[in-house]
């Protein structure tokens, strides 16, 4: 299993707004034109785990990308590709302009005191024959 840690931002953007990626290596891509992302706003840091498994003699990736933050995101019900970045400055892509697309869950954390954090903690997987992809 692989982490990538320390995450210090999180956006996503519609898959249709996204554009077509051109492949520069297998693990990394270009975006066409200037895609417009929206923040996430995630509080403290965030991590994405990588894992991968042979499946009738093919590798399958699958990321798992958790984040917080303390307000309730609007997604749109369609399909999502997210971009996280490193504090190193490093981006990666988590999810493609094609299927199978991300799958994002929601769990709102209701907390038993007035000290307890109430975050909203978000949850996207993504499952693929290529590795987690890098914008360089």
């Amino acid at each position: 299993m692989t982490c990538l840690k320390n995450i210090v931002k999180v956006e996503y953007i519609e898959v249709k707004n996204l554009g077509p990626l051109y492949h520069i290596t297998e693990s990394a891509v270009k975006l066409y034109g200037v895609p417009t992302f929206i923040d996430a706003s995630i509080i403290g840091l965030s991590s994405v785990e990588i894992t991968d498994k042979l499946d009738n003699k093919s590798r399958i990736y699958t990321e798992k990308l958790i984040f917080k933050t303390d307000i309730r995101i609007k997604f749109p019900q369609k399909h999502l590709v997210y971009r996280v970045t490193t504090a190193d400055g490093n981006m990666f892509l988590v999810g493609d302009v094609d299927r199978p697309y991300t799958v994002t869950t929601i769990d709102e954390v209701f907390p038993s005191s007035i000290t307890e954090s109430g975050l909203i903690v978000y949850t996207v997987t993504y499952s693929s024959a290529h590795n987690i992809l890098y914008i360089p």
